[in-house]
């Protein structure tokens, strides 16, 4: 009867252990959200490319952009200019 209790005690501790890895690696893989984002200009290049300028916090990405994929460019500090838009309404 013992070893009935220890291996079912032992279940549960591996049980909550891999709950609480997999809460944690949730909150770690948060991704911004869209609120974070703005876009600055886009540039179409095709019938289903385009480069876009997108504003993240206080830096800016240039993106390309196909249907298949999205690809990162450049990467930049901000201007004042471009982060006093981030407040601008859409």
């Amino acid at each position: 009867m013992e070893t009935a209790n220890a291996s079912l005690f032992f279940l549960v501790l591996v049980a909550l252990v891999a709950l609480a890895v997999g809460i944690i690696a949730r909150s770690w893989r948060r991704i911004p959200s869209p609120s974070s984002l703005r876009i600055l200009s886009t540039l179409p290049l095709g019938h289903r490319e385009r480069l876009v300028e997108v504003l993240q916090g206080e830096e800016v990405l240039v993106l390309g952009v196909t249907s298949q994929h999205i690809q990162l460019i450049d990467r930049r500090n901000a201007t004042a200019e471009e982060i006093s838009q981030r407040n601008l309404p859409v």
